[in-house]
């Protein structure tokens, strides 16, 4: 790990890495490394220091398309000749629901740790920077509130058409999606600042 180290430690630093040809001699007696095994330390020592290509990375895409893959149904756009449906809008949820959880997941990584490779995109810099226990905690309110009372006008207005006219699965999927991302904001925001504490 000591060689990862180094290039992680001066990629993070911004120094130059040059690679100077040597002459390499043949290994007297048996090798001591296994591929897979040292292979993987490796590989894993350097997921485990840099959460913005292990976590925020991918969390942010998948939330991404996931919120693109929403749009094109809740919107009923066309590409071509596709036409999204209610399955899409499930996968759609599902991908912002654990793109969102991975993402944090990240954040949560760089306040609990001491990562060589820090994420530095402006989303995870804003929320490290900015981010208090009562600003998340009040957005993730507001979200899953929000998803509270639209689900509860979605059950009213089924039971007032005597409950034979179910509402559409649509409009279920965006409420229910926003009381999750709301739960997941709240407690995730008294985990951020029990981290934060913890560190500082």
């Amino acid at each position: 790990e000591f060689a990862s180290e180094m290039v992680m430690e001066a990629g993070a630093r911004d120094l130059t890495i040059e690679e100077r040809p040597i002459v390499y001699h043949e290994r007297r007696g048996e090798a001591t490394l296994e591929s897979f095994r040292d292979g993987w330390r490796h590989v894993r020592f350097m997921l485990l220091n840099a959460p913005g290509y292990l976590f925020i990375g991918p969390g942010g895409v998948m939330s991404s398309l996931g919120m693109v893959l929403m749009g094109l149904v809740i919107f009923n756009i066309h590409i071509g000749p596709m036409n999204f449906g209610n399955h899409s809008l499930i996968a759609g949820s599902l991908m912002v629901l654990v793109g969102y959880q991975v993402a944090s997941l990240g954040i949560f990584a760089t306040i609990a740790g001491d990562p060589i490779r820090r994420p530095n995109d402006p989303v995870t810099e804003f929320v490290t920077a900015n981010l208090t226990l009562e600003k998340a905690a009040t957005v993730g309110t507001i979200i899953g509130v929000s998803g509270i009372l639209y689900a509860g006008w979605l059950v009213t207005s089924w039971m007032s058409s005597g409950f034979e006219a179910l509402p559409m699965m649509v409009n279920d999927i965006v409420a229910f999606s926003a009381i999750m991302l709301g739960v997941q904001t709240v407690f995730g925001a008294f985990f951020f600042s029990t981290l934060a504490q913890n560190s500082g």
